[in-house]
């Protein structure tokens, strides 16, 4: 192994190190700035939330996303689970989806296996193959469903086609 040789001109650090974290933090506000300004971050937290209020599934399903991933927010499950609700009432195949999984993982909500496959069966049911290969992880370990092999392949079958790499496993 080979180190680098020592700087002989090197001074040793004099300044505190919370100053040189304000100093990196001055240089990159104006660039977080510009990138907040072009949106690159997506949608702000408070533009989702009233989009969500006024009934926009797509952004109540993505406020879910924020909730569940803890993304602008504080983590918080219950909430998260929310807003899928009211997504996937409105039958935004996301917030099914998503539904889906909170109640499959018991998050939010006590673990559900059969209200899991409800939320699956819709989005599966739209096209959506994650959703279609998760219902067919339930219909195989038997979760929520009876267990049913042919069931199971049929929907991995499904996900697969549309190129889904769990489904194709």
């Amino acid at each position: 192994m080979q180190y680098l040789p020592r700087n002989p001109t090197a001074q040793p650090l004099t300044a505190p190190a919370s100053s040189i974290y304000i100093d990196g933090m001055t240089k990159l506000l104006p660039i977080v700035l510009v990138l907040f300004a072009c949106n690159v971050f997506g949608e702000t937290i408070a533009e989702l939330r009233k989009q969500a209020v006024a009934g926009d599934a797509r952004a109540q399903n993505n406020l879910g996303v924020r909730y569940g991933k803890g993304e602008g927010v504080l983590k918080d499950y219950e909430e998260a689970v929310k807003w899928y609700r009211r997504a996937a009432d409105q039958g935004f195949v996301g917030g099914q989806y998503h539904l889906g999984v909170m109640y499959s993982d018991g998050r939010g909500v006590p673990k559900d296996y059969k209200e899991a496959v409800k939320w699956y069966r819709k989005a599966a049911d739209q096209g959506y193959a994650s959703a279609q290969n998760n219902l067919g992880l339930q219909y195989a370990k038997g979760e929520g469903v009876f267990k049913d092999y042919k069931e199971a392949v049929k929907w991995f079958r499904k996900a697969a086609e549309q190129g889904d790499a769990d489904g194709q496993y």
